[in-house]
């Protein structure tokens, strides 16, 4: 026997490359033999082949959504029984549910059918009549997309041989002459193109397919042609293609075929070929992708784990810190193979009750070295914190992470609370604890999930739906526990990311009917709190549980608090004052046999926050008006309008709308609307005045002070926007880009006026000569600007976006905000010289003293400068939801109050006021020109 390695175990280490010797192979084989277990029971198939009298089993029914009655199998979506099913509708008094997953495997079922039958098929496989075409640069960019977003993901292929092949000027030729090449070079930029908005959610459909149609083309030649690792890396990039929702029926075929080539050419083998390190990359993804792939379906895999014996190479592209990507790939890939065989194949139903908590034991135990073994910044179980991670690419691995441990926990619990279901002990107890964490952690994941066509299926809709159906069945059969609140919200978001879903796929896929299992939930746990059975109000004892009694046939007990069994001794909330009951129909009787919401209805009031939705409420009535009159109301359900939190934040986004309690805007507050006008007011008296002081003067460098009066208008006149329609995006990003750059005028402002006292003192009065002021500090002035309006146009942009990342933006902002602190410091310290200097005799009698005041008023202006820049940065870098940012009145105290006292003093003493004219300083021999000769008539 070969000693097995433990998932933990550095596989990669050089330990694993080197030949054991016969000597340590006869050491390590007497050793294993003598801590070897008994031999396993035999295999199901066993007892069929020597008994023909031994009943045939199966784990499979023809539905997506459901699963065997008796068999719990490993696939996440099939999540409910036809027994749950029964148990739902007997406690909802209706079919909504029935109906909703008969119309979700419909859905599903119709997809796959679509393009599995002609015409269709024939067009998919069907070779192009030309090439599609590309220029150089174009492709090298999709190219390098592919390599950066999705190679360490799978990092199966030679990016140094790959980038020069494709650099070679006979290209057309090559691809010409080699299928296997070109089915692979046009998969890849298939891939890249899709992260230039060339994906699409129909096959068929955007720039992409029309290169993957050229690898489809050379498929079948591929299948039946030689063996080699061209055509291998081929299938493999086609698979991945095919993960996500546009190809999803192709995956598996790809998928399985390449387990079946790699295994053929003894990839799963050690190699001494020259290219045995990318021989081993290509198995180890491989083995990723199929071993997950029949897990999540709940299908054998065809890969013999007993006959692997190639090591898992280091991959550098997928080293991310000290998280090693592939490695734990392959072990979780092994993690889910062996749960797998033991607890979820046909064999493993002839387990024991105690032999399968035994394994689940193990396989728990297995799973948690796993997630130990991951750094805390990727680790699931940990909070995601998307801001930490560098790149697209990145987060992408740590959802993935989460993702494929939160379904190996919901399977593990899911298998424990069906062999229990006639019991309600410990074990069921903290499976219930783990299984509905399992769901919201992936529930409160789905916000950073790209909606778009590159996102593989499973994160995009297969893990979101099991987790949806996991709290819709605890709410139900749980609607007085103290989570049920929660769960109710988290299931609205999810209605609201199915909601999202179908928008983005431009309707090809109604996802968003999944938003009735949180209406349905809502209108349950309201009825069953403030109703009694006859219809009549009832009060809630408050020591009591009045959950139904328990059903034997449920696989999730409901006779006690699914978490724990205590009682609750306090009354369930119920609606807030602040909402406004609006009549939602609550359906008796939903099964018109066609799979939609029909029959008949009666009123139920629903808490709905009575400023949310005045304009839905319009279009609510307006449909159901509509209704009433209709006579194919029948074929045309109604359904209650999605209320989901994302769907709300949408809608609040567009236009202007009044504060709404609980959804907070971008700011985390609303702001002032006195504050703002009182600003706008001082900030554009300020302008006016430092405008007509310059004409006036004709000193043109202050209007230097009214530019920066003229930003600050513009951002308060958008936070006094907000404080009207807080949700207001445009204002939001206006006031962050005007704000933050306003006083970088008055600083150049300063600077200037310096190096004007520098010029009529004489050049003994600084250690720089006067006009390098204007050069060193407004050069520093341009650099902060153009840094922090970079900064500020990648936050704006970046908040615009669904989940957009703006810690980039931010980090440039704070970093141009810093330079120019730097810059300041370093003016302060050539003021301070100045001062010093200005205190020697042959120069104290130069000094005024207006040009005194006028010292004092620079201090005073540079002093409050300081002080915001500093709160600026200490908020910046707290973050968009930290303390700072989030309390207006630090904003007025250290932003506003200080920007209006640094400009205003300026008004009050204004440098053509207090600076000598050019006659006084001839007279006092101070005069040293700034700028050539006759320019310098009017200082």
């Amino acid at each position: 026997m070969t000693p097995s390695c433990d998932i933990g175990d550095d596989v990669g280490s050089p330990e694993y490359h080197v030949k054991p010797n016969r000597r340590e192979i006869s050491t390590r084989t007497q050793t294993t033999l003598a801590q070897d277990p008994p031999d396993p029971l035999p295999l199901y198939v066993d007892q069929l082949i020597e008994d023909h009298r031994v009943p045939g089993r199966t784990r499979y029914l023809e539905t997506i959504v459901t699963h065997h009655d008796s068999y719990i199998g490993s696939a996440s979506i099939g999540y409910f029984s036809e027994s749950r099913i029964r148990a739902l509708t007997n406690r909802l008094g209706h079919t909504g549910v029935e109906c909703l997953l008969n119309r979700i495997s419909a859905v599903v079922s119709d997809r796959y059918e679509r393009h599995h039958e002609q015409p269709a098929t024939d067009k998919l496989w069907q070779k192009p009549e030309s090439l599609p075409e590309v220029d150089g640069t174009t492709m090298r960019l999709y190219v390098s997309s592919y390599f950066s977003q999705l190679h360490p993901v799978y990092p199966f292929l030679d990016r140094s041989k790959f980038e020069q092949r494709i650099s070679n000027v006979s290209l057309a030729a090559d691809l010409a002459g080699d299928i296997h090449w070109s089915a692979l070079y046009h998969t890849v930029l298939a891939l890249g193109c899709q992260y230039h908005g060339g994906g699409a959610f129909e096959p068929g459909k955007g720039k992409s397919w029309k290169f993957y149609q050229v690898a489809l083309g050379f498929a079948s030649d591929i299948f039946v042609g030689a063996e080699c690792m061209g055509g291998l890396q081929a299938i493999t990039a086609m698979a991945i293609f095919a993960l996500n929702f546009s190809y999803m029926h192709l995956d598996s075929l790809f998928i399985k075929q390449a387990a079946c080539v790699a295994q053929r050419m003894r990839l799963n083998a050690s190699s001494d070929a020259a290219d045995q390190h990318f021989r081993y990359r290509t198995f180890w993804v491989i083995y990723f992708l199929e071993k997950t792939l029949s897990f999540h379906h709940g299908n054998t895999s065809v890969i013999m784990d007993s006959d692997i014996g190639c090591p898992v190479p280091i991959t550098p592209e997928s080293v991310f810190g000290d998280y090693n990507w592939l490695t734990a790939c392959a072990g979780l890939a092994r993690f889910l193979s062996r749960a797998y065989e033991s607890l979820f194949s046909i064999s493993a139903t002839w387990n024991t009750e105690a032999s399968y908590y035994r394994k689940i034991d193990t396989m728990n135990s297995v799973l948690e070295r796993w997630r130990q073994s991951i750094p805390m910044i990727f680790r699931p179980g940990e909070p995601f914190r998307a801001q930490s991670f560098h790149g697209s690419c990145e987060t992408f691995i740590a959802l993935q992470t989460h993702f494929y441990y939160h379904n190996a926990c919901i399977a593990l619990c899911r298998l424990t609370l069906h062999l229990g279901r006639h019991s309600d002990g410990p074990r069921q107890v903290a499976a219930r604890k783990a299984i509905m964490q399992a769901a919201r952690s992936i529930i409160e994941l789905l916000r950073h999930i790209d909606m778009e066509a590159y996102t593989p299926v499973y994160i995009l809709a297969h893990l979101p739906l099991s987790a949806l159906f996991i709290l819709f069945d605890l709410v139900i059969h749980n609607p007085t526990h103290p989570e049920t609140a929660s769960n109710l919200a988290l299931l609205e978001v999810a209605g609201g990311h199915f909601s999202r879903l179908e928008y983005a796929t431009g309707g090809s896929l109604p996802s968003s009917v999944l938003a009735e299992f949180a209406y349905i939930a809502r209108t349950f746990v309201r009825t069953y709190r403030v109703e009694g059975n006859d219809g009549s109000t009832i009060a809630v004892p408050t020591n009591v549980n009045i959950d139904l009694p328990r059903r034997q046939d449920d696989s999730l007990p409901s006779a006690a608090s699914f978490l724990e069994n205590e009682t609750h001794d306090h009354q369930p909330p119920l609606a807030s004052p602040d909402t406004l009951p609006l009549f939602f129909p609550a359906i008796d009787d939903m099964d018109a046999g066609d799979g939609s919401l029909t029959g008949t209805q009666k009123l139920v009031p629903v808490p709905v926050p009575s400023e949310i939705l005045r304009e839905t409420l319009k279009r609510f009535c307006y449909r159901f008006l509509l209704q009433l009159g209709s006579t194919t109301m029948k074929t045309c359900p109604f359904q209650a309008p999605d209320l989901s939190l994302p769907m709300i934040e949408d809608y609040l986004h567009k236009g202007c709308h009044a504060l709404v309690k609980g959804v907070n805007p971008a700011y985390g507050y609303q702001p002032s609307l006195a504050a703002g006008i009182v600003f706008c007011v001082l900030f554009g008296t300020s302008m006016v005045a430092h405008t007509a002081q310059s004409f006036w003067s004709r000193k043109w460098w202050c209007l230097l002070f009214a530019i920066g009066c003229l930003t600050e208008v513009l951002g308060w006149a958008a936070r006094t926007w907000s404080a009207e329609c807080p949700y207001q995006t445009d204002a939001f990003l206006m006031q962050i880009s005007t704000l933050i750059i306003g006083p970088t005028f008055f600083t150049a402002g300063i600077y200037v006026l310096l190096g004007q006292l520098i010029a009529l003192l004489g050049p003994e009065s600084s250690i720089l000569r006067p006009s390098w002021y204007l050069w060193i500090f407004c050069t520093c002035d341009i650099v902060s600007l153009v840094v922090q309006a970079v900064g500020g146009g990648m936050a704006s942009s970046a908040a615009s976006e669904v989940d957009g990342d703006t810690a980039p933006g931010t980090n440039t902002m704070v970093a141009g905000i810093v330079f120019q602190m730097a810059a300041i410091t370093a003016f302060a310290f050539c003021g301070i010289d100045f001062l010093v200097r200005c205190r020697r005799p042959q120069l104290r009698a130069r000094f005024t003293p207006r040009m005194r005041l006028l010292v004092l008023a620079t201090t005073f202006s540079v002093v409050c400068i300081y002080v915001r820049s500093i709160y600026r940065t200490i908020e910046l870098l707290e973050g968009w939801s930290g303390y700072l940012i989030t309390r207006e009145w630090f904003f007025i105290g250290l932003d506003g109050i200080p920007m209006v006292l640094a400009v205003v003093v300026f008004n009050i003493f204004h440098p053509y006021w207090l600076l000598p004219r050019e006659k006084e300083a001839r007279k006092a021999e101070s005069w040293v020109s700034l700028t050539r000769p006759g320019e310098n008539d009017d200082i």
